[in-house]
């Protein structure tokens, strides 16, 4: 099986801090169904620019995404 794994890239000299990932899901009839969770932290006053790459395999089906800023869901 291929590795794949994820990355965050900030184009200032200070990066996020990652608090916490969560992975949660089920199987079912051989189809997982996975949310995962990632909390990043700034804890500076700087605006940050992220870039996050977060790979899945090409016979994943990506169904939904969210991303919460400031307690704001976009």
């Amino acid at each position: 099986m291929k590795e794949l794994t994820a990355s965050i890239r900030c184009d200032s000299h200070v990066s996020p801090v990652l608090q916490s990932a969560r992975l949660i899901g089920k199987v079912k009839n051989l189809v997982a169904h996975m949310a995962i969770e990632h909390r990043y932290r700034n804890a500076t006053d700087e605006e940050l620019e992220i870039h996050y790459t977060f790979p899945i395999p090409a016979e994943a089906v990506l169904t939904e995404i969210a991303l919460t800023l400031n307690g704001k869901t976009l």
